[in-house]
């Protein structure tokens, strides 16, 4: 499904990070002091402006919660949704 979408290698790969995260625990968004935290093969640079084009394209939300103490990022509703209905497509 992931790959239909016009995106680049580092913007799939944190995009299937996120999905396989939810698939495991049904949860949409994790918890991350970093964006490195990610695990990533890529520098910083590259993973932030991932991050941004994904946000920037409504694929994920990013932002800093005060209250854990970590960046909240998670893919949209909207965007599970679209994978949805592209899974159930031929």
């Amino acid at each position: 499904m992931v790959q239909r979408l016009n995106l680049n290698d580092c913007e799939k790969e944190v995009v299937e990070a996120l999905l396989a995260h939810y698939n495991r625990t049904r949860s949409a968004f994790i918890y991350v002091k970093f964006i490195e935290d990610l695990q990533l093969d890529y520098p910083s640079q590259i993973l932030q402006e991932a991050i941004r084009k994904l946000r920037q394209d409504n694929i994920i939300y990013i932002w800093q919660d005060r209250a854990m103490n970590a960046l909240k990022l998670g893919l949209k509703k909207a965007f599970l949704e679209k994978l949805r209905t592209m899974s159930l497509k031929p």
